[in-house]
């Protein structure tokens, strides 16, 4: 079931009171952003400040099914244990939250090849996959504009992987600039791995 959610700083409100404002305007869930993920991350544990917040958007029946992971988070990068170890913390913090879905850019580092590029990114990706394996919470690479743009490039890092923790978010603006492929192809090739949904009208 398909839930219209909202992304959490569109208001540029601290996530609490945009909450609130979203509820009253009859949104019942939204995509934790980048931005209420810092927020949250600064204030603290990630899994108890998950906790809080919760309990304090369900007494509002409000939820969080969705949300970004770091938005700058890029998991090509030579030291990438950095990046893995600050991705965990965010993984802590959505599930807490009661994210299911969290979505990823899947990074780029210019000058390497796509076969160097597809062997850091599942390097990466099965460390993340294999911590949150117990769990719902299913890691989504989001389609780019300047790399793995089209569904088969996402689906092929899936496959390396080997892990059911990895699904594929379709950004349909994304996907519009890079015309790698139709909106209803790309969902047909995706099949059961689309698990998240960015829409855009561009």
């Amino acid at each position: 079931m398909i839930q219209p959610c909202i992304w959490t700083n569109f208001l540029k409100l601290p996530i609490e009171e945009a909450v609130k404002v979203f509820k009253e305007c009859g949104f019942d869930c939204g995509e934790l952003s980048d931005e209420h993920g810092k927020e949250l991350l600064s204030r603290g544990n990630g899994e108890k400040i998950g906790k809080e917040l919760k309990e304090y958007a369900n007494a509002l029946g409000f939820s969080f099914p969705q949300g970004h992971l770091k938005l700058n988070a890029n998991i090509c990068e030579e030291r990438f244990e950095d990046v893995t170890d600050e991705l965990k913390r965010w993984l802590d913090l959505f599930l807490a939250t009661g994210i299911e879905s969290a979505v990823l850019h899947s990074g780029l580092i210019a000058g390497k090849s796509d076969d160097e590029l597809l062997e850091k990114r599942c390097e990466v990706l099965t460390e993340l996959a294999d911590y949150i394996k117990e769990t719902n919470l299913t890691i989504c690479l989001e389609n780019l504009f300047r790399t793995t743009f089209s569904c088969d490039s996402l689906l092929n890092i899936i496959k390396n992987v080997g892990s059911d923790r990895l699904g594929i978010c379709l950004d349909t603006g994304h996907l519009n600039i890079t015309k790698a492929e139709g909106q209803y192809e790309f969902i047909k090739k995706a099949g059961s791995h689309l698990k998240a949904i960015h829409i855009a009208d561009n």
